[in-house]
This record gives structure tokens, C-alpha cells and sequence, in this order.
């Protein structure tokens, strides 16, 4: 009994708690057919409800960041709860800017978001080998709550950064995740 306590206690500083993050976020390359889970498109606004994937939910990331600083983790969270989205569904992010993908799927994991998939096809791609259907539009108001965990251990509230340099971090952080490499905190 003691042995098995002492290696669970020393595997907690061996170990880092980030690796088991790894599988968080995920490159896919395709949507499966029986997926169940929520659809994000982070194109412009006009083309997402033009044309995308059937069911996808438009946010465009150009609203996500302002002149001075990306939004904040409260306005976030209610952008979540009024797009109908619930952080223990999977959800696959794609659109026609992977770094745009990346900021959000980011954003979705600080925000406590479970499962995370990232197409890596070019939207093209993407639009010939799906169902397609005009985009849908957040709601004004919410209909559920999004209760997603903040995870806070990763966040650093620096207020010297620009918006464009939060969101090259934001990015950073998500190719050490895909990766597998070590965290280090985001600057927000």
C-alpha cells in the first residue's frame, strides 16, 4: 500500500499533469459520418451563413479580437452559451485560416471546452466532401449555459501585449498541445 502511494506521489512530479492534456485537441482530417457533436466554422460571417458543413455554427474570429485587446473570458463564455454550444460535446473547428482555426480552439480549451478536433483540410475540401447548408447564426439570447471549467493554470493576464501578439500566443500554445510539448501559461 505504501509502495503504490509513494509512486503515485513521486509520478506527480515526474509526470507532468500537461501531457494528459495532449489528446485535447486533435488534428482530424475529415468529419465521420456519425459525428454527434457541434460544428464551428470560423470564417467571415457572410460566407459562413451563406455556405458551410450543415449544422455548423458561424464564429468568425474577427470578432474575437478588437483594437485593444481580445475579448474577454466573460463575453466568451456568453458568445458560447448563445451559440448553443456545451463544453462536454465534441467539437470539430474549421475554416479557410488555420491559424484562425487554432486561436479558437484555443480559446475553446481555456475556456474548458472537453474535446477539440481541428480539420486541417482547406475549406474547399472541406465544403466538396460535406452535406452543405447555410450557416447557423448565434442566438441573442442564451437557451443553455456554457459551463466549461476555466482553466485557469494556464493564464497569464499581461495587459503588455497587443491583441495580435495575445493571439500568436494563443496559437503557440495550441501547437504545444497538438504537439505534445511543454505548456507554458497564455497571456491574455
Amino acid at each position: 500500500m505504501k509502495l503504490k502511494f509513494t509512486i503515485l506521489f513521486l509520478s506527480s512530479f515526474f509526470f507532468s499533469p500537461l501531457s494528459a492534456l495532449a489528446d485535447k485537441i486533435v488534428i482530424s482530417s475529415k468529419i465521420d459520418s456519425g459525428f454527434e457533436g457541434s460544428l464551428v466554422d470560423t470564417r467571415d460571417l457572410s460566407k459562413c451563413l451563406f455556405k458551410t458543413v450543415k449544422n455548423a455554427v458561424c464564429l468568425p474570429t474577427q470578432g474575437l479580437i478588437g483594437k485593444n485587446n481580445i475579448i474577454s473570458i466573460r463575453d466568451f463564455y456568453w458568445l458560447l452559451s448563445v451559440s448553443d454550444l456545451d463544453h462536454n460535446e465534441d467539437i470539430i473547428v474549421f475554416g479557410d485560416n488555420l491559424n484562425d482555426v487554432k486561436f479558437l480552439a484555443g480559446l475553446l480549451f481555456l475556456s474548458g471546452q472537453k474535446n477539440i478536433h481541428i480539420l486541417d483540410n482547406n475549406i474547399g475540401a472541406i465544403l466538396k466532401t460535406n452535406r452543405l447548408d447555410r450557416g447557423v447564426r448565434r442566438n441573442l439570447f442564451r437557451t443553455k449555459l456554457y459551463k466549461g471549467k476555466l482553466r485557469e493554470e494556464f493564464l497569464d493576464f499581461r495587459s503588455d501585449m497587443t491583441p495580435y501578439m495575445k493571439k500568436q500566443n494563443v496559437i503557440k500554445f495550441v501547437n504545444s498541445i497538438i504537439s505534445n510539448k511543454a505548456l507554458q501559461k497564455v497571456s491574455l
